[in-house]
Order: structure tokens, then sequence, then C-alpha cells
């Protein structure tokens, strides 16, 4: 099938249109794929910060667990240090007793010897 020159020239220049309508179409695509990339990485910084900001807030909760245990502890570290004081007097004032009654009968003993 032979085509004339004027047929040619118009199935070219309809080519030309096509390509030019495809290529249109490919730059658009393309803005687009720019645009979801750009709100990608804004979207990944944003995440990186609130991240970022997450662990600064588990740091301070666990400093503040920690503090909190402390505290917790103290009435009983202290509870625990008044028990022995007593139970140190208490076995001090035995002691002592025994001991004194020990040297009473002994003295007592040694001045009935004499």
């Amino acid at each position: 099938m032979a085509y004339s020159h004027e047929q040619r020239l118009t199935r070219l220049e309809d080519h030309d249109k096509d390509h030019e309508k495809r290529i249109s179409n490919l730059e658009d695509v393309n803005n687009k794929i720019n645009d979801i990339n750009l709100n990608i990485k804004e979207i990944a910084m944003t995440q990186k910060g609130m991240l970022d900001s997450m662990k600064t807030e588990q740091e301070i909760r666990k400093k503040h667990e920690e503090r909190l245990d402390n505290l917790e502890k103290k009435p009983a570290e202290s509870a625990e240090k008044v028990k022995w004081i007593i139970i140190t007097a208490v076995i001090t004032t035995v002691i002592s007793g025994v001991v004194g009654g020990v040297l009473g009968w002994f003295i007592n003993a040694l001045a009935q010897k004499g």
C-alpha cells in the first residue's frame, strides 16, 4: 500500500501529537512521583522526630520510675534500721543485766569470803 506524501505527513503529524500527549502524561506522572517522594521524606522526618521524642520521654519515665522506687524503699529501709536498733538495744540490755548479775554475784561471793 503506497501512501501519498500528504497522507504520510498527516500520519506523522498524528503520531507526533500522540507522542506529545504521551510525553505530557509521563511528565505529569513524573511530577506526581516527585511530589510523593517529597511527602514521604517529610513523613520520614516527622517520624524520626517523633521517635526521638519518644526515646527522650522513655528515658525521663525510666528516671522517674527509679526515683519513685527509691522513695518507696526509704520508709522500709528506715523501719528495718529502727528494728535492728531496737533488737540491739534489747540484746544489750539483757547481756548487761546478765553480766551485771554475774558480777554482782561474783562480788558478793568475794565479799563473803573475805
